[in-house]
């Protein structure tokens, strides 16, 4: 799941391969006052951390006016960037781009400066402008998760967000896709014969399966993703800004390395197998139930066709299967919309 430090990181990261800046930071509104949570380059340590009033300086200036500033990216030093008693000496070239919501509102801002004048060109400054709405997305998500976090969030036995916190995110989720007209992707997995390897080997040792492929699934998807165990032996994907393809993709990547993992018991391995059903926003459905249970009934086909396979509702509907075979599932009732 995706942190504000990962966000944060990933900001700086997509910034310095872009530019060659000697000072990157980014800021964050807290009530009246913004916050240098990450600062990276010359004197950096002056400032991270430091809060300042909302609007003073130009970062001020730009979160409140939600423009880029300075007007043509030069800076001579004799305006505040941070607060009335910061001046950037040495530095000739400067971008402060605020971080905005969708719906327009101020998250923050991006600082990128130079000691080298005239750096940012026009088509430089409106690629910069592109990857500060990215992060400004990918920060609010964070946040999202954040929030969603301080719910009692986390399953017990696996790690992964519970089944509560996944209906919450997967409401976040769905909702900014349609906001953005983007398309999402829901994968439901469930562990084969579950029921087997726990009358057979025990139910801790059914516990360690599912606590192995839990880390698989965390470590496989992006982190923008939401993972979840959605109850038992069954899992839950929900991969933004994804179709069909990329969530296929995503499936087939867990369930091969599912299928690759030993299980010791007693000095012998075990090995298991994942099944998957998929479906799409909007193709599949635009609400959250409807995209659930056509998931779960593309699941419900995988074990028919023999486990250890994913099936995509889109196969299902070309297919034209009888309405009986269509109306198979796995889950005992789908969530409420």
């Amino acid at each position: 799941m995706l942190g504000l430090e990962t966000a944060f990181d990933a900001a700086i990261k997509a910034v310095r391969a872009l530019v060659p800046a000697d000072f990157v930071a980014i800021s964050m509104i807290e009530e009246d006052s913004h916050r240098t949570v990450r600062a990276e380059g010359v004197s950096a340590e002056k400032l991270q951390g430091r809060t300042f009033p909302l609007h003073q300086g130009l970062v001020g200036q730009a979160m409140k006016f939600r423009s880029t500033l300075p007007d043509r990216g030069e800076y001579r030093g004799s305006i505040p960037v941070f607060c009335s008693d910061h001046l950037f000496n040495g530095y000739r070239s400067l971008l402060i781009i605020p971080l905005q919501r969708e719906e327009g509102e101020a998250l923050g801002a991006l600082t990128v400066a130079a000691r080298k004048p005239g750096l940012f060109t026009r088509s430089l400054r409106e690629i910069l402008e592109v990857i500060a709405g990215q992060v400004a997305i990918k920060i609010d998500l964070a946040q999202s998760h954040e929030q969603i976090n301080k719910l009692a969030t986390t399953d017990g036995l696996t790690g992964l967000t519970n089944h509560r916190a996944f209906q919450h995110g997967f409401d976040v989720m769905l909702s900014r896709a349609r906001r953005r007209k983007s398309s999402l992707c829901l994968l439901l997995c469930d562990v084969d014969s579950f029921k087997g390897i726990n009358d057979t080997f025990g139910h801790p040792f059914g516990d360690k399966v599912l606590r192995g492929v839990a880390a698989t699934m965390a470590d496989t998807a992006r982190l923008v993703d939401l993972v979840a165990r959605y109850g038992g032996e069954e899992f839950a994907i929900v991969l933004e800004d994804s179709e069909e393809g990329g969530g296929r993709q995503l499936g087939e990547r867990i369930r091969q390395r599912v299928e690759s993992m030993e299980f010791l018991h007693e000095g012998e391995a075990v090995t298991v197998s994942l099944s998957l059903g998929l479906s799409v926003f909007p193709d599949d459905g635009r609400d959250k139930g409807e995209l659930i249970s056509r998931a779960d009934k593309a699941l419900y086909q995988a074990k028919c066709r023999g486990r250890n396979r994913s099936v995509a509702w889109s196969e299902l509907a070309r297919e034209n299967l009888p309405r009986k075979e269509m109306e198979g599932g796995l889950l005992p009732q789908s969530p409420p919309a």
